[in-house]
């Protein structure tokens, strides 16, 4: 595939985020009970984030929808089917870790730098479809303050060996399942069909900081220093 040559750097201090209104998307209105996100992220904040989230008007800011967004103390938190779930997992170790949150119909579970973590919850409700902004990086006041890199979404469950296989190279943008694919190398173009191309909001910047290049990893994995709190 093609050679990662920039991520995406969000500064926290200028409330930076990337975004698409509903009515520029095509695809992201999940409405099924199956779906798969995933990202590289590099960060050593404890202070909250949000990606691929849905925002509404709902009493804690956000609506039924899917997305990962940061919790206290640097943990992953997963947001899907109108709860949180706590990981119990820390990203803010300053090093490139992948993240991926799988919802297989009513199972939610998080894989780490490809492998398999832990299940979540095995009660996560069927009520994810929203027709709202969506938005990556931040939801005022939480915004990120490090890199993201190759954000996907799928409208599919990816089992394990298909996350293991590709979490650390490029992939061509017409898998199957593919609703969006942003591989930030100095772009917010969505490589899908779908063409749900990203607007940069404040100034977020590119990087030439990168957690692999081409299909070759370029970080030690993570996983057996983040597998804590499984069960």
């Amino acid at each position: 595939m093609g050679v990662n040559t920039k991520s995406i750097n969000f500064a926290q201090a200028s409330s930076q985020y990337l975004s698409i209104l509903n009515v520029d998307q095509t695809g992201l209105n999940i409405t099924s009970s199956d779906y798969t996100i995933e990202y590289w992220i590099k960060t050593t904040d404890t202070a909250n984030y949000t990606i691929a989230m849905n925002d509404g008007a709902t009493a804690n800011g956000y609506a039924t929808g899917m997305g990962i967004a940061g919790a206290a103390a640097g943990d992953l938190a997963v947001f899907a089917g109108g709860g949180w779930y706590d990981s119990n997992v820390s990203l803010n170790s300053g090093d490139w870790i992948h993240v991926a949150v799988v919802r297989d119909g009513s199972n939610l579970d998080l894989y780490i730098d490809g492998s398999y973590s832990k299940q979540l919850t095995t009660t996560v409700s069927n009520n994810n479809s929203y027709s709202g902004t969506r938005y990556i990086g931040g939801i005022g006041p939480n915004y990120l303050n490090g890199n993201l890199d190759e954000v996907r979404i799928w409208n599919v469950a990816r089992n394990a060996g298909e996350i293991s296989a590709n979490y650390n190279k490029e992939i061509a943008g017409s898998e199957s399942g593919l609703v969006l694919y942003l591989r930030f190398n100095d772009s917010l173009l969505d490589e899908t069909s779908n063409n749900n191309d990203f607007t940069n909001n404040n100034g977020a910047t590119y990087s030439t900081d990168v957690p692999f290049v081409g299909g070759d990893e370029a970080v030690t994995p993570q996983s057996n220093l983040l597998l804590m709190g499984a069960g």
